[in-house]
Protein backbone atom coordinates (compact mmCIF):
# COMPACT_ATOMS: atom_id res chain seq x y z
CA UNK A 1 0.00 0.00 0.00
CA UNK A 2 1.26 3.33 -0.60
CA UNK A 3 1.83 5.69 2.08
CA UNK A 4 1.00 9.12 2.35
CA UNK A 5 2.07 11.74 4.71
CA UNK A 6 -0.82 11.02 6.59
CA UNK A 7 1.00 7.88 8.04
CA UNK A 8 3.81 9.84 9.44
CA UNK A 9 4.11 11.83 12.40
CA UNK A 10 6.95 13.79 13.68
CA UNK A 11 8.76 14.61 16.81
CA UNK A 12 11.20 17.19 17.82
CA UNK A 13 12.75 16.00 20.90
CA UNK A 14 15.59 18.64 21.79
CA UNK A 15 17.63 19.32 18.32
CA UNK A 16 16.74 15.41 17.24
CA UNK A 17 13.76 15.32 14.59
CA UNK A 18 11.99 11.81 14.52
CA UNK A 19 9.86 10.95 12.33
CA UNK A 20 7.66 7.60 12.48
CA UNK A 21 5.12 5.86 10.53
CA UNK A 22 2.07 5.53 12.48
CA UNK A 23 2.51 1.64 12.44
CA UNK A 24 5.36 2.37 14.66
CA UNK A 25 4.09 4.14 17.09
CA UNK A 26 0.79 2.41 17.42
CA UNK A 27 3.41 -1.07 17.74
CA UNK A 28 5.36 0.86 20.31
CA UNK A 29 2.73 2.30 22.07
CA UNK A 30 1.27 -1.10 22.51
CA UNK A 31 4.21 -2.36 24.12
CA UNK A 32 4.96 0.17 26.08
CA UNK A 33 0.96 -0.49 27.41
CA UNK A 34 1.64 -4.15 27.46
CA UNK A 35 4.30 -4.08 30.27
CA UNK A 36 2.37 -2.29 32.30
CA UNK A 37 -1.22 -3.75 32.04
CA UNK A 38 -2.67 -5.86 34.79
CA UNK A 39 -1.98 -8.79 33.38
CA UNK A 40 1.67 -7.97 32.44
CA UNK A 41 0.87 -8.79 29.09
CA UNK A 42 4.80 -10.24 26.88
CA UNK A 43 5.90 -8.50 23.77
CA UNK A 44 5.35 -10.99 20.49
CA UNK A 45 7.47 -11.43 17.70
CA UNK A 46 6.08 -10.47 14.80
CA UNK A 47 6.31 -12.64 11.89
CA UNK A 48 8.21 -11.54 9.03
CA UNK A 49 7.50 -11.95 5.35
CA UNK A 50 8.55 -14.98 3.71
CA UNK A 51 10.79 -13.55 1.24
CA UNK A 52 12.82 -12.44 4.36
CA UNK A 53 13.75 -16.06 5.51
CA UNK A 54 16.97 -15.03 6.70
CA UNK A 55 16.98 -12.87 9.73
CA UNK A 56 18.71 -9.43 9.26
CA UNK A 57 20.82 -8.60 12.62
CA UNK A 58 22.57 -5.56 13.28
CA UNK A 59 24.78 -5.40 15.87
CA UNK A 60 25.82 -1.93 17.48
CA UNK A 61 29.18 -0.74 19.06
CA UNK A 62 30.75 2.49 19.97
CA UNK A 63 33.32 1.84 22.33
CA UNK A 64 36.52 -0.69 22.23
CA UNK A 65 35.21 -2.71 24.96
CA UNK A 66 32.14 -3.14 23.21
CA UNK A 67 34.04 -4.45 19.90
CA UNK A 68 35.98 -6.86 22.00
CA UNK A 69 33.27 -8.59 23.40
CA UNK A 70 31.17 -8.84 20.05
CA UNK A 71 33.81 -9.21 17.52
CA UNK A 72 33.58 -13.05 17.96
CA UNK A 73 29.97 -13.37 18.20
CA UNK A 74 29.58 -11.15 15.28
CA UNK A 75 31.69 -13.40 13.19
CA UNK A 76 29.95 -16.47 14.41
CA UNK A 77 26.29 -14.90 13.77
CA UNK A 78 27.33 -14.40 10.06
CA UNK A 79 27.71 -18.12 9.18
CA UNK A 80 23.63 -18.26 10.12
CA UNK A 81 22.38 -15.11 9.05
CA UNK A 82 22.79 -11.68 7.51
CA UNK A 83 24.89 -9.23 9.89
CA UNK A 84 24.78 -5.93 9.26
CA UNK A 85 27.89 -4.11 11.99
CA UNK A 86 26.99 -0.64 12.90
CA UNK A 87 30.10 1.94 14.77
CA UNK A 88 28.47 4.36 16.34
CA UNK A 89 31.13 6.34 16.38
CA UNK A 90 31.43 7.20 20.51
CA UNK A 91 34.90 6.32 21.31
CA UNK A 92 36.94 7.38 17.75
CA UNK A 93 40.23 7.36 19.72
CA UNK A 94 40.43 4.38 20.84
CA UNK A 95 38.17 2.66 17.87
CA UNK A 96 41.37 2.24 15.94
CA UNK A 97 43.64 -0.59 18.01
CA UNK A 98 40.43 -2.96 17.59
CA UNK A 99 39.08 -2.02 14.54
CA UNK A 100 40.18 -4.93 13.18
CA UNK A 101 38.81 -7.58 14.78
CA UNK A 102 35.41 -6.93 12.64
CA UNK A 103 35.80 -7.79 9.50
CA UNK A 104 33.63 -5.92 8.23
CA UNK A 105 31.91 -1.98 9.18
CA UNK A 106 28.66 -1.64 7.33
CA UNK A 107 27.66 1.57 8.95
CA UNK A 108 29.85 4.15 10.58
CA UNK A 109 27.73 7.08 12.11
CA UNK A 110 28.87 10.62 12.36
CA UNK A 111 29.07 11.25 15.60
CA UNK A 112 31.93 13.15 17.44
CA UNK A 113 33.23 12.35 20.64
CA UNK A 114 31.50 14.57 22.86
CA UNK A 115 32.32 15.78 26.92
CA UNK A 116 28.55 16.70 26.74
CA UNK A 117 26.56 13.84 27.74
CA UNK A 118 23.30 15.27 26.43
CA UNK A 119 24.80 16.28 23.00
CA UNK A 120 26.62 13.00 22.73
CA UNK A 121 22.79 10.76 23.55
CA UNK A 122 21.09 13.29 21.34
CA UNK A 123 23.14 12.74 18.51
CA UNK A 124 23.13 8.98 18.57
CA UNK A 125 19.99 8.97 18.74
CA UNK A 126 19.33 10.79 15.42
CA UNK A 127 21.99 9.03 13.83
CA UNK A 128 20.77 5.22 14.96
CA UNK A 129 17.11 5.99 14.14
CA UNK A 130 18.32 6.71 10.61
CA UNK A 131 20.93 4.03 10.11
CA UNK A 132 17.78 1.90 11.17
CA UNK A 133 15.73 3.28 8.73
CA UNK A 134 17.95 2.79 6.04
CA UNK A 135 19.17 -1.17 6.92
CA UNK A 136 15.79 -2.26 8.26
CA UNK A 137 17.20 -5.28 10.91
CA UNK A 138 14.67 -7.65 12.31
CA UNK A 139 16.68 -8.02 15.57
CA UNK A 140 19.20 -5.37 17.09
CA UNK A 141 22.30 -6.66 19.39
CA UNK A 142 23.59 -4.52 21.46
CA UNK A 143 26.31 -4.96 24.88
CA UNK A 144 26.54 -3.50 28.46
CA UNK A 145 25.91 -0.60 29.26
CA UNK A 146 27.36 2.65 26.88
CA UNK A 147 25.76 4.99 25.69
CA UNK A 148 25.57 3.54 21.85
CA UNK A 149 24.03 0.33 24.41
CA UNK A 150 20.97 2.91 25.32
CA UNK A 151 20.41 5.11 21.98
CA UNK A 152 20.56 1.72 20.01
CA UNK A 153 17.86 0.07 22.05
CA UNK A 154 15.89 3.23 22.40
CA UNK A 155 15.62 3.63 18.92
CA UNK A 156 14.78 -0.24 17.96
CA UNK A 157 12.37 -0.22 20.68
CA UNK A 158 10.68 2.97 19.49
CA UNK A 159 10.36 1.22 16.13
CA UNK A 160 9.07 -2.36 16.87
CA UNK A 161 12.73 -4.05 16.10
CA UNK A 162 13.42 -6.53 18.56
CA UNK A 163 16.23 -6.65 20.60
CA UNK A 164 18.96 -8.96 22.44
CA UNK A 165 21.13 -7.42 25.00
CA UNK A 166 24.39 -9.27 25.27
CA UNK A 167 25.50 -8.96 29.02
CA UNK A 168 22.28 -8.63 30.41
CA UNK A 169 21.32 -8.46 34.00
CA UNK A 170 25.09 -6.59 35.93
CA UNK A 171 23.32 -4.31 38.67
CA UNK A 172 24.32 -2.29 41.53
CA UNK A 173 21.23 -0.48 42.32
CA UNK A 174 22.91 2.94 42.61
CA UNK A 175 22.02 4.83 40.06
CA UNK A 176 25.12 7.20 40.68
CA UNK A 177 27.57 4.06 40.43
CA UNK A 178 28.46 3.87 37.78
CA UNK A 179 27.07 6.81 36.39
CA UNK A 180 25.36 6.69 33.24
CA UNK A 181 25.97 3.03 33.15
CA UNK A 182 23.32 1.91 36.08
CA UNK A 183 20.89 3.85 34.80
CA UNK A 184 21.35 2.63 30.76
CA UNK A 185 21.52 -1.33 31.62
CA UNK A 186 18.13 -0.80 33.20
CA UNK A 187 16.47 1.10 30.80
CA UNK A 188 17.64 -1.08 28.42
CA UNK A 189 15.93 -4.27 30.09
CA UNK A 190 12.72 -3.23 30.34
CA UNK A 191 12.76 -2.55 26.29
CA UNK A 192 14.94 -5.81 25.86
CA UNK A 193 13.16 -9.20 24.01
CA UNK A 194 16.06 -11.48 24.61
CA UNK A 195 18.74 -11.16 27.54
CA UNK A 196 21.72 -12.83 27.51
CA UNK A 197 23.00 -13.04 31.03
CA UNK A 198 26.74 -13.53 31.90
CA UNK A 199 26.03 -15.37 35.45
CA UNK A 200 23.46 -16.93 37.06
CA UNK A 201 23.50 -13.63 39.50
CA UNK A 202 22.77 -11.67 36.66
CA UNK A 203 19.72 -13.70 35.95
CA UNK A 204 18.73 -13.44 39.33
CA UNK A 205 18.62 -9.89 39.24
CA UNK A 206 16.21 -9.91 35.92
CA UNK A 207 13.63 -12.54 37.54
CA UNK A 208 13.34 -10.23 40.56
CA UNK A 209 13.05 -7.59 38.03
CA UNK A 210 10.41 -9.47 36.70
CA UNK A 211 11.49 -8.03 33.09
CA UNK A 212 8.83 -9.12 30.29
CA UNK A 213 11.74 -10.61 27.83
CA UNK A 214 13.39 -14.10 27.50
CA UNK A 215 15.98 -14.88 30.04
CA UNK A 216 19.40 -16.93 29.24
CA UNK A 217 22.29 -17.86 31.43
CA UNK A 218 25.08 -17.51 28.34
CA UNK A 219 28.10 -16.99 30.45
CA UNK A 220 30.24 -13.55 28.94
CA UNK A 221 31.87 -13.55 25.62
CA UNK A 222 34.94 -12.15 27.28
CA UNK A 223 35.95 -15.52 28.01
CA UNK A 224 35.13 -17.49 24.44
CA UNK A 225 37.58 -14.00 23.05
CA UNK A 226 40.27 -14.49 25.61
CA UNK A 227 40.48 -18.00 25.00
CA UNK A 228 41.72 -17.34 21.99
CA UNK A 229 44.23 -14.69 22.59
CA UNK A 230 46.04 -15.88 25.69
CA UNK A 231 47.64 -19.52 26.05
CA UNK A 232 49.68 -18.82 29.04
CA UNK A 233 49.57 -17.55 32.38
CA UNK A 234 52.89 -16.32 34.33
CA UNK A 235 53.77 -13.53 37.12
CA UNK A 236 56.28 -10.55 36.50
CA UNK A 237 56.87 -7.56 38.85
CA UNK A 238 54.55 -5.53 37.23
CA UNK A 239 51.35 -4.23 38.43
CA UNK A 240 48.88 -2.46 35.42
CA UNK A 241 46.91 0.55 36.87
CA UNK A 242 43.62 2.04 34.56
CA UNK A 243 41.38 4.68 36.05
CA UNK A 244 38.91 6.19 33.75
CA UNK A 245 35.40 6.59 35.54
CA UNK A 246 33.43 9.46 35.27
CA UNK A 247 32.32 9.61 38.94
CA UNK A 248 35.83 8.72 40.08
CA UNK A 249 36.98 12.41 38.83
CA UNK A 250 36.70 13.91 42.20
CA UNK A 251 39.22 11.30 43.21
CA UNK A 252 41.97 10.76 40.81
CA UNK A 253 44.49 12.52 42.63
CA UNK A 254 44.17 10.71 46.28
CA UNK A 255 44.28 7.58 43.94
CA UNK A 256 47.18 8.96 42.33
CA UNK A 257 49.02 10.19 45.32
CA UNK A 258 48.98 6.75 46.98
CA UNK A 259 50.54 4.81 43.86
CA UNK A 260 53.02 7.52 44.19
CA UNK A 261 53.41 6.88 47.42
CA UNK A 262 53.24 3.26 47.06
CA UNK A 263 55.85 3.17 44.26
CA UNK A 264 58.39 4.55 46.50
CA UNK A 265 58.09 2.19 49.23
CA UNK A 266 58.35 -0.69 46.88
CA UNK A 267 60.83 0.88 44.16
CA UNK A 268 61.71 -3.64 42.73
CA UNK A 269 57.80 -3.26 41.34
CA UNK A 270 56.40 -1.32 37.86
CA UNK A 271 53.51 0.22 38.02
CA UNK A 272 52.03 0.15 34.40
CA UNK A 273 49.92 2.96 33.65
CA UNK A 274 48.20 3.42 29.98
CA UNK A 275 46.65 6.72 30.01
CA UNK A 276 42.47 6.70 29.00
CA UNK A 277 41.66 10.00 26.90
CA UNK A 278 39.45 11.31 29.83
CA UNK A 279 41.17 14.78 30.42
CA UNK A 280 40.60 15.03 33.88
CA UNK A 281 42.59 11.89 34.72
CA UNK A 282 45.21 13.46 31.84
CA UNK A 283 45.55 16.47 34.34
CA UNK A 284 46.54 15.23 37.20
CA UNK A 285 49.20 12.67 35.96
CA UNK A 286 51.81 15.27 37.26
CA UNK A 287 51.51 13.89 41.05
CA UNK A 288 53.08 10.59 39.46
CA UNK A 289 56.92 11.61 40.33
CA UNK A 290 58.44 8.04 40.73
CA UNK A 291 61.36 6.13 38.15
CA UNK A 292 59.15 2.71 38.54
CA UNK A 293 55.82 4.76 37.26
CA UNK A 294 55.81 4.11 33.68
CA UNK A 295 52.61 5.95 32.11
CA UNK A 296 51.87 4.72 28.23
CA UNK A 297 49.53 5.55 25.82
CA UNK A 298 46.63 3.02 25.31
CA UNK A 299 47.65 -0.30 24.28
CA UNK A 300 46.21 -2.75 21.62
CA UNK A 301 43.67 -4.90 23.05
CA UNK A 302 46.22 -7.76 22.64
CA UNK A 303 49.25 -6.14 24.06
CA UNK A 304 47.06 -5.13 26.87
CA UNK A 305 45.56 -8.78 27.43
CA UNK A 306 48.90 -10.17 27.08
CA UNK A 307 50.49 -7.98 29.80
CA UNK A 308 47.53 -8.77 32.06
CA UNK A 309 48.41 -11.92 31.74
CA UNK A 310 52.21 -11.40 33.08
CA UNK A 311 51.55 -9.10 35.73
CA UNK A 312 51.33 -9.55 39.29
CA UNK A 313 48.17 -7.45 40.25
CA UNK A 314 45.64 -4.72 38.86
CA UNK A 315 44.13 -1.41 40.44
CA UNK A 316 41.42 0.00 38.77
CA UNK A 317 38.17 1.26 38.32
CA UNK A 318 36.98 -0.57 35.00
CA UNK A 319 34.45 -2.83 34.72
CA UNK A 320 35.49 -5.34 31.81
CA UNK A 321 39.02 -5.67 33.65
CA UNK A 322 37.13 -7.46 36.45
CA UNK A 323 36.05 -10.16 34.21
CA UNK A 324 39.26 -10.31 32.25
CA UNK A 325 40.86 -10.52 35.39
CA UNK A 326 38.96 -13.42 36.37
CA UNK A 327 39.43 -14.93 33.03
CA UNK A 328 43.69 -14.81 33.48
CA UNK A 329 43.88 -15.72 37.60
CA UNK A 330 44.88 -12.29 38.42
CA UNK A 331 44.04 -10.47 41.85
CA UNK A 332 42.46 -6.88 41.51
CA UNK A 333 41.87 -3.65 43.49
CA UNK A 334 38.40 -2.64 42.20
CA UNK A 335 38.70 1.34 42.82
CA UNK A 336 34.46 1.87 43.42
CA UNK A 337 31.98 2.16 45.81
CA UNK A 338 30.18 -0.70 44.45
CA UNK A 339 30.25 -3.37 41.85
CA UNK A 340 27.94 -4.94 39.52
CA UNK A 341 30.26 -7.92 39.49
CA UNK A 342 29.93 -8.99 42.44
CA UNK A 343 31.11 -12.64 41.11
CA UNK A 344 34.43 -11.24 40.91
CA UNK A 345 34.44 -10.46 45.12
CA UNK A 346 32.76 -13.70 45.59
CA UNK A 347 35.58 -16.08 43.95
CA UNK A 348 38.30 -14.13 45.95
CA UNK A 349 40.27 -12.61 42.97
CA UNK A 350 38.68 -8.90 43.31
CA UNK A 351 38.53 -6.53 46.27
CA UNK A 352 36.14 -3.36 46.36
CA UNK A 353 38.45 -0.89 48.23
CA UNK A 354 36.79 2.92 47.33
CA UNK A 355 39.84 4.98 46.87
CA UNK A 356 42.12 3.09 49.75
CA UNK A 357 44.78 1.69 47.58
CA UNK A 358 47.31 1.90 50.16
CA UNK A 359 45.73 0.11 53.28
CA UNK A 360 44.89 -2.78 50.34
CA UNK A 361 48.01 -3.15 48.31
CA UNK A 362 49.62 -5.75 50.75
CA UNK A 363 46.74 -8.21 49.52
CA UNK A 364 47.26 -7.22 45.86
CA UNK A 365 50.47 -8.44 45.55
CA UNK A 366 49.74 -11.39 48.12
CA UNK A 367 49.78 -14.49 45.53
CA UNK A 368 46.58 -16.34 45.40
CA UNK A 369 46.35 -19.32 47.64
CA UNK A 370 44.60 -21.56 45.30
CA UNK A 371 44.44 -20.90 40.71
CA UNK A 372 41.60 -23.60 40.62
CA UNK A 373 39.16 -20.97 40.72
CA UNK A 374 35.90 -22.19 38.72
CA UNK A 375 35.44 -18.84 36.48
CA UNK A 376 32.03 -17.88 37.42
CA UNK A 377 31.67 -16.50 33.57
CA UNK A 378 31.13 -19.09 31.76
CA UNK A 379 33.58 -22.03 29.84
CA UNK A 380 33.69 -20.04 26.36
CA UNK A 381 30.67 -21.03 24.56
CA UNK A 382 28.78 -18.16 24.94
CA UNK A 383 28.31 -17.07 21.70
CA UNK A 384 27.43 -20.64 20.53
CA UNK A 385 24.52 -20.22 23.49
CA UNK A 386 23.62 -16.94 22.34
CA UNK A 387 23.36 -18.13 18.17
CA UNK A 388 20.92 -20.72 19.71
CA UNK A 389 18.42 -18.08 21.15
CA UNK A 390 18.85 -16.41 17.59
CA UNK A 391 18.21 -19.81 15.38
CA UNK A 392 15.24 -20.53 17.99
CA UNK A 393 13.71 -17.09 17.01
CA UNK A 394 14.13 -17.14 13.73
CA UNK A 395 12.17 -20.43 13.87
CA UNK A 396 9.59 -18.68 15.22
CA UNK A 397 9.34 -15.45 13.13
CA UNK A 398 9.23 -17.53 9.97
CA UNK A 399 5.96 -19.56 10.89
Amino acid sequence: MKKTKKDFVGFNISSVKIVFHKHMIHTATEAILSRYTKNHCIMTIPKRSSLHSIMKIAICFGTRPEIIKLCLLSKKIAKHFDVINIFTGQHHSLYEDVKHLIPKINHKLKVDEYNNINALYANLINELYQCFEQCKPDVVIVQGDTASTYCAAFCAFMTGIQIGHVEAGLRTYNMTSPFPEEFNRQTVSKMTNLNWCPSQKAANNLIDEKVKGKIFVTGNTIVDFIQTVITNISRNNEIIVTLHRRENENSFLSILTQINSIARKYPNIHFIFPVHPNPTIKNKLNVLKEKNIFICKPMSYESFVDRMSKCCGIITDSGGIQEEAVCLKKKILICRDTTEREEVLECGIGKLIATNVENNFEWLITPLQSCNINNPYGNGKACEKIIDTLIEMNGRMSR
